[in-house]
């Protein structure tokens, strides 16, 4: 199988961009979830600190699933 874009430039810059740089903010993405998850569960913290990590990463978490966004794949 093979699938091929298609983008007319200039017009589509904006989308082309989005593609091509798709895998960096995956790779982006992808790695500010795992430092969250090494601040809440490896880093002391006061609890109000360590609360609010845990609803960033839930905000973050729910996102990614309202976009039906899976950064392990």
């Amino acid at each position: 199988m093979e699938a091929i874009l298609k983008f007319q430039l200039p017009e589509d810059q904006q989308e082309f961009d989005m593609a091509v740089k798709a895998s960096d903010i995956h790779a982006a993405l992808w790695d500010f979830k795992q430092k969250l998850r090494g601040h809440i569960k490896y880093e002391e913290h006061p609890a109000e600190v360590h609360e609010m990590l845990y609803k960033v990463r839930e905000e973050l978490n729910q996102s990614l699933t309202d976009y039906s966004v899976d950064l392990d794949t």
